[in-house]
């Protein structure tokens, strides 16, 4: 005949509690959805040693928790008043350690007999036959039982010690089980804390960098908007940077610039464009433009949802400086051509040396819709199709003949050694020929044309200069481009007649 209260299937082991159909059942339910929804951990791990004590009937339970030290201390109790005494009690943990090894094992659960070896722990082997916990019986002074909680990674993060059956014999298989499960549940808890206190550090340092970085930083939503951005980023802007929450990124930037944001983010969202940096010019209030170089990263999140991260440091003087070496030095960075002021010592030059009969001619070369290439693809693209160009001219030059970077779209040919002006035109023919393919930008193929003024200079007297013979080929660009695209038209200044347009 079984005990009463001993269900089939026990294996004879002890009681079965006789609440945990009814009430007691609701609660152990209710404390595991507290345990995996997470809380105020010592209130869960208090919770728990309370249920583990009522449900399971045990007089004695603690759980311990292990500190930073490695030692574990007692955070909670449970059954009878008098375990409140080992609260905050600390054990070493070798002690543990070596209790846990020399334990007997009943699934994730650890069965100590400190009656052997004059009260030294040693163990009790698990099994079907022998082991106090597999065999039922009465349950002694010496013994005591352990729940490991163990982290996702093996760790030990804790553990729920048991004593005092109040039966006074065995748990039962049941009680075991739920023991394990309590544990288990408990372990869920305690990582779930740490996780949280660990991503809580990270943001702490996230914020701190966040907020005094002196680079520029703002966080937008897939739509570009700002979600939040630093105070730097703010001065940036000419704007404060509680200000900028809610607008949206391309309200901030030009048109052109805008629209190559937009692309550029589209292409990180879908994966197929690596995180790079981007020259480009912030608006700022009173039409003023600050230059800055942003990098864009996606962050990816399904709570609250995946994040842009803008990262944006103010080059404006760096542009200043640069644009003032290159005039000192005479040459563009971007083209690698001779700059204005290199061109006008240059045109200088060549009309000095100028022997008698012969001329000196400068062909003035404007890109026919460079404006819209910029507003439509944004300046990367333009400065890559204005280096393609420039590099198409240069191949179908001659000698006696060099290139210059005038202006944003804007070149120049000087070509010395005329004998006729038909020799600029026939010039000017050639340059327009060389850009009838588009460029070639993979994914995009862009057209690209020139305009041409032409101007040039013989034995007038006085000698033409070198700023009039550049203004008077500027002035025949005018006329060219009123005719259309891929035209060119001829003035000779001193003579102050035009040629027919051609």
């Amino acid at each position: 005949m079984r005990e009463e209260g001993e269900r089939p299937g026990d294996g004879g082991g002890g009681s079965f509690p006789r609440d945990l159909a009814g009430p007691g059942l609701g609660r152990l339910l209710g404390l595991v959805r507290r345990l995996g929804a997470g809380g105020e951990l010592r209130q869960l791990l208090q919770e728990l040693a309370v249920a583990v004590g009522d449900i399971l009937e045990f007089d004695a339970v603690a759980v311990h928790l292990v500190g930073v030290d490695g030692d574990l201390r007692v955070v909670a109790v449970g059954g009878s008043p008098d375990v409140e005494a080992i609260r905050d009690s600390v054990t070493e943990r070798r002690v543990v350690d070596d209790l846990v090894e020399r334990a007997g094992r009943w699934g994730t659960l650890c069965f100590v007999d400190h009656r052997r070896a004059g009260g030294a722990p040693s163990s009790t082997p698990a099994g079907p036959a022998g082991s106090p916990l597999t065999g039922g019986g009465t349950w002694h002074s010496g013994y005591v039982l352990l729940a490991p909680m163990h982290s996702s990674g093996g760790s030990l993060l804790g553990l729920v010690s048991v004593d005092r059956p109040r039966t006074g014999r065995v748990p039962s298989t049941t009680q075991l089980v739920l023991l394990e499960l309590l544990a288990a549940e408990g372990a869920n808890a305690i990582e779930d804390e740490l996780r949280r206190k660990e991503l809580a550090a990270h943001q702490g340092v996230y914020q701190s960098v966040f907020h005094v970085s002196p680079i520029g930083i703002a966080v937008l939503d897939t739509g570009l908007n700002v979600l939040e951005a630093n105070r730097a980023y703010g001065l940036l802007l000419g704007r404060p940077a509680s200000a900028l929450a809610g607008v949206r990124l391309t309200r901030l930037l030009d048109e052109a610039d805008g629209a190559n944001v937009v692309e550029h983010c589209r292409r990180l969202f879908q994966g197929v464009s690596a995180p790079t940096s981007l020259e480009h010019g912030y608006l700022r209030p009173g039409a003023e433009q600050r230059w800055a170089r942003s990098s864009f990263t996606v962050v990816r999140s399904t709570d609250p949802g995946d994040r842009v991260v803008v990262t944006s440091e103010d080059i404006t003087a760096d542009r200043r400086a640069r644009s003032e070496r290159q005039e000192l030095a005479g040459n563009d960075t971007l083209t690698g051509l001779p700059n204005r002021r290199a061109a006008l010592e240059q045109i200088t030059a060549a009309l000095h040396r100028r022997r008698p009969g012969q001329q000196t001619g400068v062909l003035y070369l404007d890109l026919d819709g460079f404006k819209l290439i910029n507003e439509t693809y944004g300046h990367t693209v333009g400065d890559d199709v204005l280096k393609s160009t420039t590099q198409r001219l240069r191949d179908v030059l001659r000698g006696g003949e060099q290139l210059y970077r005038m202006g944003d779209d804007e070149l120049a040919v000087l070509c010395e050694d005329l004998r006729s002006r038909r020799g600029a035109e026939i010039l000017a023919e050639r340059l327009i020929a060389s850009l009838e393919a588009a460029v070639s930008l993979p994914p995009i193929t862009v057209p690209a044309s020139v305009s041409i003024g032409i101007a040039v200079a013989g034995d007038e007297r006085p000698p033409v200069t070198s700023l009039e013979l550049v203004r008077a080929a500027e002035t025949a660009l005018r006329e060219a481009k009123r005719l259309g695209p891929r035209r060119w038209y001829c003035a000779v200044p001193a003579e102050r007649r035009k040629t027919a347009p051609r």
